[in-house]
């Protein structure tokens, strides 16, 4: 918030000043000082489903998800499955643009997308992860399987840390848990 009060105070500065060359100047120096702070802005992000949370999905439901960020950002998937494998959703086949702006729900995969969550075996918990930051390309260890989906080979603890590790300016997490369970 402070950041952003000096910011607009130079913006404004820019518009009446005549000198405005120098608050160009002084407000890149803003900038360039907080992306070599160490320091990463939180992105706030809320992650549910078309159901809601808490919910338990049979074989062959498709889910939905919905995201919400405060803050424009590059957003990075992955799908944890109740054997412990981890597959990269977005960017990918479910979601190749991922670059998303602030103030609405955006439905995940998209809805023009060829790509469904369907739920299948193994059942048990599952967990989807989303992940903020403002670095376009962060490439993770993986393998290839059968639907074309990257199975990611490091560890979800890995994951967040190179991913926080690629961030410059702006950062951030969250998770959500499902069960999926056999029809009966």
């Amino acid at each position: 918030m402070h950041k952003q009060f000096y910011r607009r105070k130079f913006f404004y500065w820019l518009t009446f000043f005549p000198l405005a060359f120098l608050s160009i100047s002084y407000s890149q120096q803003l900038i360039a000082s907080e992306q070599t702070s160490g320091t990463l802005d939180e992105v706030n992000i809320e992650l549910t489903t078309h159901l809601g949370d808490q919910q338990v999905y049979i074989d062959k439901d498709n889910i939905s998800f919905f995201i919400s960020i405060d803050r424009p950002a590059y957003l990075y998937a992955f799908y944890k499955d109740a054997s412990g494998s981890i597959y990269q959703l977005m960017p990918g086949m479910a979601q190749k643009n991922h670059f998303f702006s602030t103030g609405f729900y955006i439905p995940f995969p998209a809805k023009n997308s060829a790509f469904k969550f369907q739920v299948q075996a193994p059942f048990g918990n599952e967990t989807i992860y989303i992940y903020a930051s403002d670095q376009q390309q962060i490439i993770f260890d993986s393998l290839t399987n059968n639907q074309s989906l990257l199975q990611i080979t490091e560890t979800i603890k890995t994951i967040e840390s190179t991913v926080k590790q690629a961030s410059r300016t702006l950062y951030g997490h969250t998770s959500l848990s499902i069960k999926t369970q056999e029809k009966n």
